[in-house]
């Protein structure tokens, strides 16, 4: 009897899942931007040497956004750039030009069709579910930055009154899910090789099909636990968002999971490699400043073979933490507004996502060939813009008549720890603090398109007592830049 019940149990959801369903249709929208701009610009912290050009050329960007909505709680949407950072230029032909001389008749020289973002939002069983590459930001775009791309994930979030949880599983590296050639394994190879020159009795001579055979066993013997789970990467997040009082808060616990054999782990010798995030946020309204501090503490990566600076820095341990205001400008126009901000990022910290925070456009332009001057300084200064640094900022928002405004802005950073890597009491780069800033110009020609004129300027400083021997130089930025959203 039970058997039966079973067995019509499985008829009877065959039959269901078989069933005919009407689908209401759904409704696509679809939206983006276009975005043009003009550029002059030396965004290297090295003096140039003699006829070698800074920036100076145009670029054009086509975003499409399209949400495609079932109803209000299953939507797909995907992110494509049509144009990414692409150069403007070209002519149907040869023009002005002599011997033979053509030119390509595309406006740009990089044309480009690529899918950013592209997942599925929809309702299971009450929880909210989505999956695909989708854009993740988590406390304050400080422990994970959205960037122009997106995140492979699968996320899950329930509600429990004023408190809502989210669970997501970033698959940071698939590993070889699209295949994986034996022969390509460089520990198979190694261990192939060696088996085979120990077989084979003198130079020159010729292995024999068994010896190759036997090789190939050893070489196989070699790769021993590689699978699809050992060579993933993967970040397990599990995050709590809420408001209590006046106090909104995020919670979050990301923990990092790079198998044996991923690109990650195999760095280490074959080890699986771990590290933890724990991070909170809180924003509130105090005396009509809006504030939002945020405090990341990362327990260093796990089972790291320390063989070089970067491997130490990944070793350690690390704490980061930052302050964001803003506020209205008393008795000036509506949307005239002040903002600041103070990071710091210890030493040995070590950042999920390569993206900083947007602390100001003297970090980050964003946009077609945004030339990102301080995250340059940064590289140049042997940090990144989250490890072994601190920085101050402030910035003004003024509306000096209706569809008008100007941005002021000023920027000042320091590596938190002179590097001197090398133990011989010099630093290992040649500029350990910035002054930087500049000012915006924007108006709206019509609703939909922004005409902004940006110059930005960075003075690094100049250490004569350092390992590098090419002196710093000035870095800046003049645009123009036309923008279109739809």
């Amino acid at each position: 009897m039970k058997k039966s019940m079973i067995l019509g149990a499985a008829a009877l959801a065959t039959l269901m899942m078989a069933a005919p369903q009407q689908v209401k249709a759904g409704e696509v929208k679809l939206g983006g931007y276009y975005m043009f701009r003009m550029q002059d610009a030396d965004s290297t912290v090295a003096k140039d040497a003699a006829n070698v050009d800074s920036i100076r050329g145009w670029q054009h960007r086509v975003q499409l956004n399209m949400d495609m909505v079932q109803d209000k709680t299953t939507h797909a949407h995907m992110v494509v750039r049509a144009l990414d950072s692409s150069v403007v230029q070209g002519a149907d032909n040869a023009v002005g030009a002599s011997g033979g001389v053509s030119f390509s008749g595309t406006t740009s020289s990089t044309p480009d069709w690529a899918i950013r973002k592209a997942w599925l939002e929809t309702d299971a069983f009450g929880v909210g579910l989505k999956v695909g590459h989708m854009p993740i930001a988590l406390n304050d775009n400080i422990l994970v930055n959205n960037d122009d791309t997106g995140f492979g994930a699968v996320m899950l979030s329930k509600s429990f009154g004023d408190v809502t949880a989210v669970l997501a599983n970033v698959r940071i590296n698939e590993g070889n899910l699209s295949g994986y050639s034996l022969a390509s394994d460089t520990a198979y190879t190694d261990a192939y090789n060696a088996n085979l020159a120990a077989a084979v009795a003198g130079a020159g001579v010729p292995a024999t099909a068994a010896q190759k055979t036997a090789a190939a066993v050893a070489g196989t013997a070699a790769r021993t636990g590689f699978g699809a789970h050992d060579d993933d990467i993967d970040l397990y997040v599990l995050a709590l968002l809420g408001k209590v009082s006046t106090v909104n808060y995020g919670v979050t616990a990301a923990y990092l999971d790079a198998g044996k054999d991923s690109a990650l782990g195999g760095v280490s010798g074959n080890k699986s490699l771990s590290d933890t995030w724990l991070a909170v946020t809180l924003n509130t309204v105090l005396g009509g400043v809006d504030v939002t501090a945020t405090g990341v503490l990362e327990t260093g990566m796990r089972n790291v073979t320390v063989t070089s600076a970067a491997t130490s820095q990944l070793d350690g341990s690390g704490a980061l933490g930052a302050l964001r205001l803003k506020g209205d400008l008393p008795g000036m126009a509506k949307g005239s507004a002040w903002n600041a901000y103070g990071m710091y990022a210890s030493e040995d910290f070590t950042a999920i996502t390569s993206r900083n925070p947007v602390w100001s456009k003297t970090w980050d332009m964003s946009g077609p060939g945004a030339q990102d001057l301080l995250r340059n300084w940064a590289t140049a200064a042997g940090v990144t813009p989250e490890s072994n640094i601190w920085a101050l900022g402030a910035g003004l928002t003024f509306v000096p008549a209706p569809n008008w405004t100007i941005n002021p802005m000023l920027d000042y950073v320091q590596v938190a720890k002179d590097i001197d890597y090398a133990k011989n009491g010099k630093l290992d780069n040649r500029t350990n603090g910035a002054w930087g800033g500049g000012v915006e110009v924007a108006t709206m020609l019509n609703p939909a398109t922004r005409l902004a004129v940006t110059g930005l300027y960075v003075d690094p400083n100049d250490k004569t007592n350092s390992d590098v021997a090419t002196a710093t130089d000035g870095m800046h930025v003049i645009e123009a830049t036309l923008k279109m959203t739809f």
